[in-house]
C-alpha cells in the first residue's frame, strides 16, 4: 500500500510515466490509466480496463468482468 502511495505521489509531482506489469486486473483498474495486454508477444489490447473487458467479450459495468475478460484473451492465443 505504501509503495503505491509513493509511486502515485511521484507521478503527481512531475512529468513522469509509471510502467508496471501485473496479472491482477483489480490492481490495473486501481492504478492504471492505460493497459496493454500482451498475449504470446502480441498486443491484444491497448487502452483502458474497460477496453480490455470489451475485447474479452465482457460488460465493463460488471465489477468482476476484467479478470474473466483477461483470461479469455489469454486462452484465445
Amino acid at each position: 500500500h505504501r509503495l503505491w502511495q509513493w509511486l502515485a505521489q511521484l507521478a503527481a509531482d512531475g512529468d513522469m510515466a509509471l510502467v508496471f506489469s501485473t496479472q491482477s486486473m483489480d490492481e490495473a483498474a486501481r492504478h492504471a490509466d492505460r493497459v496493454v495486454a500482451l498475449v504470446g508477444g502480441t498486443v491484444r489490447v491497448d487502452g483502458t480496463v474497460a477496453d480490455l473487458v470489451r475485447a474479452g467479450g465482457g460488460d465493463p459495468a460488471d465489477p468482476g468482468a476484467a479478470d474473466a475478460a483477461f483470461m479469455r484473451l489469454v486462452e484465445q492465443s
